[in-house]
């Protein structure tokens, strides 16, 4: 058993890591599962299993214990007991263990990491799982090449709307019409990027150095998309990206999803 002592396990993890077993710090999960002003386990037990469990104060659970064999300590076991059997219970009622399986075999990562990790690990791991698919191998760079990358040219402006009277038709974008469907219209990847069109000197794309070749993009002049800030890619007949590819799948999935529910009873939803 490693038990972690630097400041950040002190505030942000339990720290208790056991080989070959996965040890589940079930206060920190509840924070994120359930809205309360208190945690304490009568609080979650009460929230979740709509039950009323009592707080017996350690000062006389070592009362009863210390009584020797007998009644005194067999309540104080069977108090400890109870409450350990209490965790199970409100972890098989919020479905924890396959809710976390299930999402660890859709991301393609392992059961912890999909408690402890955010949601970038998560998207590069369906990525780069996709992306060797395509006989693709992803570049690792480090924090220095990461910093030194070029600053961002374009940031994307949502705008709030005008509260008015509109004679014209009004357009509603929803999560599928606005960037997915814009990068797969577009074929927008890091796969299909050619770079700039007047590129500098250094040719950087992302943390590398690259520069297409003058011959292969005159060749492809009919198959390729020039993007507003000047960067070209290639159309899906040439190559399809693995984001775009990506994104089809999520969608198609959260389509089907959504048609499977409404054909679902309220009360299996």
């Amino acid at each position: 058993m490693d038990v972690s002592e630097n400041d950040w396990s002190h505030t942000h993890a339990s720290g208790v890591h056991v080989g070959g077993r996965i040890v589940l710090n079930l206060w920190r999960l509840m924070r994120g599962e359930v809205k309360l002003n208190n945690y304490s386990l009568e609080a979650v037990a009460d929230e979740v299993l709509r039950r009323k469990v009592p707080l017996v104060p350690n000062k006389t659970l070592n009362r009863w214990f210390a009584t020797g064999p007998g009644r005194g300590r067999h309540r104080c076991i069977e108090y400890v007991s109870s409450r350990a059997m209490l965790n199970l219970e409100i972890i098989n009622q919020l479905d924890l263990v396959n809710r976390t399986s299930e999402l660890a075999r859709v991301f393609g990562i392992d059961f912890f990491s999909v408690l402890s990790r955010g949601s970038q690990f998560r998207v590069e791991s369906m990525l780069l799982r996709l992306a060797h698919t395509q006989n693709y191998l992803a570049i690792s760079p480090g924090n220095q090449q990461v910093a030194s990358q070029p600053a961002m040219e374009c940031m994307p402006l949502v705008m709030e709307p005008e509260s008015a009277f509109y004679s014209d038709p009004v357009l509603v974008l929803d999560f599928q019409s606005l960037y997915p469907s814009m990068i797969i219209a577009y074929n927008l990847c890091y796969s299909t990027c050619l770079g700039k069109v007047f590129p500098s000197k250094s040719s950087v794309l992302g943390v590398s150095s690259y520069s297409a070749d003058p011959h292969t993009i005159a060749d492809l002049k009919n198959q390729l998309i020039l993007t507003p800030n000047g960067v070209l890619y290639v159309q899906p007949e040439v190559r399809k990206g693995v984001v775009p590819r990506l994104l089809e799948e999520i969608l198609s999935t959260r389509i089907m999803v959504k048609q499977a529910m409404k054909k679902l009873a309220p009360s299996q939803k």
